[in-house]
């Protein structure tokens, strides 16, 4: 057995030169790629310690940012409407669900306490019965109304075999 192994192996010289041949490129490939890519990996590495370095630079100015977040809250709060504009900003509110002709309960608005002093909140609460695509054009219409009306909670619920779909949502409005 051991004497046919070796005449297998004598009369295959062609597969062995083939074999030893992918073996050496093979490494010489590797080695000379292997080179290549470990400066690049350097030139990389240096390149991204660099901009890192800067981008740390940048964040250690926190009085930068405390400022520019300041100017941003005090953009918001300006953009607020007042206190005394709340019947306006709830009739644009009916107005847009009047629009849609769904189906709403009694709108009451609640006041809220908000942590942010100056700041008050008054929520409502409604659930609207109408079909899918009604109702998505409603909400997107609040997304775009010119008063700021913000979607707290919102919640879609249908059963089966019926068109209309119930939609739950509370709705917050911020005045200064």
């Amino acid at each position: 057995m051991y004497s046919r192994l070796i005449n297998i192996f004598r009369f295959n010289k062609i597969f062995w030169w083939v074999i030893c041949f992918l073996l050496v490129s093979n490494i010489i490939f590797f080695t000379t790629y292997l080179e290549g890519q470990k400066d690049r990996i350097n030139e990389l590495q240096k390149l991204y310690n660099t901009k890192r370095n800067l981008q740390t630079s940048k964040k250690d100015n926190g009085q930068e940012q405390f400022i520019r977040a300041r100017e941003d809250i005090n953009l918001v709060l300006e953009r607020l409407p007042e206190k005394k504009d709340f019947a306006g900003t709830a009739s644009e509110l009916f107005a847009i669900l009047k629009k849609y002709r769904v189906e709403t309960g009694k709108i009451v608005y609640k006041p809220e306490s908000v942590d942010f002093n100056g700041l008050s909140k008054y929520a409502t609460s409604l659930n609207i019965k109408g079909d899918y695509s009604s109702l998505k054009a409603l909400l997107a219409d609040i997304q775009e109304a010119r008063n700021f009306f913000c979607i707290e909670d919102l919640a879609f619920t249908s059963k089966p075999l019926e068109d209309t779909v119930e939609l739950k949502i509370k709705i917050a409005v911020y005045f200064r």
